[in-house]
């Protein structure tokens, strides 16, 4: 039975009783978070997939999200993009976090505003919450803002995040923002000790790339101590789009980007198998 004062906290959300057949999939794998973290979460979805032949195919799923970069529509979608991406982007995140970022652990009270552009099902702040909590940081408050133009999206980033984050006992208010990134306009606590932007996956976007300007500009115009990560697959449009970035954001120098090969076993749903993977990245950490 789900806690009373979590329940309480997804109600706060809007969150209602959910009952379509990929949903009840979400709550199955959202139970297996308090218990299993999120290779129970990511699992579920890899299990449905490896059993039935009636779901979602990569054919339709590619051809009807132009491979995962228009916004998602339905909770198959979701679905699917979890148990074909998910784990890839949760171990990618984890890999630049445990291996590049530092929290302040002292008993020290800490305010960050958290910044999730694209934020999918908010897979790069799941890892945050994670790397925190294993950092043993307990005085700590969260302010996220989850940016996304696809509904059914956020709508479930903001429920895993508070289920993450209950878990964790981190104390978090988060700020759902359904629009493009060119339209940002965020309202973030002006006394925060600290400011992270989370981009896991989206710079290798045109449309994205399109926005990188605009998102430099209200990036560069915040007062507090910024650290900003990405994190993409290791493709020739990555590459672009990091040093797009980068330009817009500081006048001279280049960018470190990172080169992570991050092996894994994970199920491989255009081939309908379970297999050992390498997946090829490439990161990078700005600090201003």
């Amino acid at each position: 039975m789900m806690d009373l004062y979590l329940t309480s906290l997804l109600e706060e959300l809007g969150f209602k009783p959910r009952d379509s057949t990929d949903v009840d999939l979400l709550n199955v794998a959202s139970a297996a978070i308090s218990t299993e973290g999120f290779l129970g979460f990511y699992n579920t979805f890899a299990k449905h997939y490896s059993e039935s032949l009636s779901n979602l195919k990569y054919e339709e799923f590619a051809n009807r999200t132009n491979r995962a970069t228009l916004p998602l529509e339905s909770e198959k979608e979701t679905s699917f993009y979890n148990a074909a991406y998910g784990l890839q982007h949760y171990l990618t995140f984890t890999k630049v976090l445990n291996d590049n970022f530092f929290i302040d652990t002292s008993d020290d009270y800490n305010v960050y505003n958290i910044v999730d552009y694209g934020c999918g099902q908010g897979i790069a702040t799941i890892a945050l919450l994670d790397f925190i909590a294993k950092q043993k940081k307990h005085n700590i408050h969260l302010n996220i803002h989850l940016i996304e133009p696809s509904a059914i999206s956020i709508n479930n980033a903001a429920y895993l995040i508070t289920l993450f984050a209950f878990k964790h006992s981190i104390s978090i208010n988060i700020s759902t923002h359904t629009y493009k990134l060119a339209n940002i306009n965020l309202n973030l606590h002006p006394f925060a000790d600290m400011t992270l932007h989370l981009m896991s996956y989206i710079l290798d976007v045109k449309e994205i790339q399109k926005d990188i300007p605009f998102l430099a500009k209200n990036i560069i115009n915040e007062a507090q101590p910024q650290i900003l990560i990405a994190t993409c697959p290791k493709y020739p449009r990555a590459y672009e789009g990091f040093n797009k970035l980068f330009k817009a954001l500081f006048a001279n120098g280049q960018p470190n980007i990172i080169e992570n090969d991050i092996p894994h076993y994970s199920y491989r749903i255009t081939k309908g198998v379970y297999q050992k993977e390498v997946a090829k990245t490439i990161s990078m950490i700005l600090a201003f």
